[in-house]
């Protein structure tokens, strides 16, 4: 791929020219007794041992599967399941097209057409258009629920029965960062119809560059991080790439709900705030905000569109 930055600032990081894989299996090994995710909604938790484990296990059933080849689509809400798949499809470097849960039966159609993917791992909210368009499109194989096995005329795999056991597990050795796929994401679709967007190991390696970076992320180990951003937006991989490779906590909501978010920041003392100028102006005229103690949080990052001066300012106060 050509290079498109020509230069930039020297990279201090000290960070390996690795592949996510085992740069993510170094970090999974170095904090393995530290918590990596809280799943807010199921109430599960993995260490960095056991999250690495499953990714294993699973990548290994995806090996078998057939996914060494292709690409696999994801259509799922934030969980420390979609966590375990991210991992694998890392393991294995194999791309991961990440889709958003809601689609509709025809964005689902046109989204999977990019990508082509025979592999598909969906909740139990997305299950439904899944199947519907599986035999229409051709190209799917494999369809696994990470919410068990339902009633269904087609085969459907159950993402518990893929992460049992790791059947000859072995991590991808020689991938190219420069040109190796690790994501395609998804466009607006401001200008039409969303694009499938190609990001490289390269492009998500820098992430872990950014989180050596002391003046911006600067996350500790076991420093608990709540992510509402729907994991499969680039801005929340930025901050789920920082955390695990600074063995931070994830807490995953799988949506937005005050009080639940209010609650983890609370029992958590939750010091860095991941959100969207739409959540920061909420949270400036919510009510709810003088009911919790946020006194433990010192920043507050935001993307997606602009924010108003009077609403950072307003955010700092509360």
């Amino acid at each position: 791929m050509e290079p498109k930055v020509l230069q930039g600032p020297s990279d201090n990081s000290k960070v390996p020219r690795k592949s996510l894989g085992q740069l993510l299996l170094q970090v999974c090994n170095t904090h393995r007794n530290n918590t990596a995710v809280i799943d807010i909604k199921s109430g599960e938790s993995l260490t960095f041992g056991q999250l690495c484990q499953l990714a294993k296990n699973l990548a290994a059933s995806l090996r078998l599967l057939g996914a060494k080849k292709s690409m696999v689509g994801v259509v799922a809400e934030n969980s420390h399941k979609f966590l375990v798949t991210y991992l694998a499809g890392f393991f294995l470097a194999t791309p991961l097209h990440l889709i958003n849960p809601t689609s509709t039966e025809y964005e689902l159609k046109e989204l999977l057409t990019l990508s082509k993917p025979t592999i598909v791992f969906c909740s139990k909210s997305s299950l439904g258009n899944v199947v519907k368009v599986k035999d229409e499109l051709g190209f799917i194989k494999t369809v696994i629920s990470f919410d068990g096995v339902v009633e269904s005329k087609q085969t459907i795999l159950a993402y518990a029965d893929l992460i049992k056991e790791s059947k000859g597990f072995q991590i991808e050795e020689g991938v190219d960062l420069e040109n190796q796929v690790g994501l395609v994401l998804n466009s607006s679709g401001t200008s039409g119809l969303p694009k499938g967007v190609m990001v490289t190991e390269k492009m998500l390696w820098l992430h872990f560059v950014h989180s050596r970076d002391s003046d911006s992320f600067n996350m500790k180990p076991q420093e608990v991080v709540p992510l509402v951003m729907p994991f499969f937006h680039m801005y929340a991989i930025h901050f789920i790439n920082v955390a695990l490779y600074s063995g931070a906590t994830i807490a995953a909501l799988d949506r937005f709900n005050p009080e639940i978010f209010l609650e983890t920041c609370e029992k958590y003392q939750v010091e860095q705030l991941v959100l969207v100028p739409y959540l920061i102006n909420f949270l400036t005229k919510t009510l709810l905000v003088p009911l919790y103690d946020m006194s433990s949080v010192r920043q507050v990052w935001t993307a997606g569109s602009s924010l108003m001066d009077e609403d950072a300012k307003k955010i700092k106060k509360r």
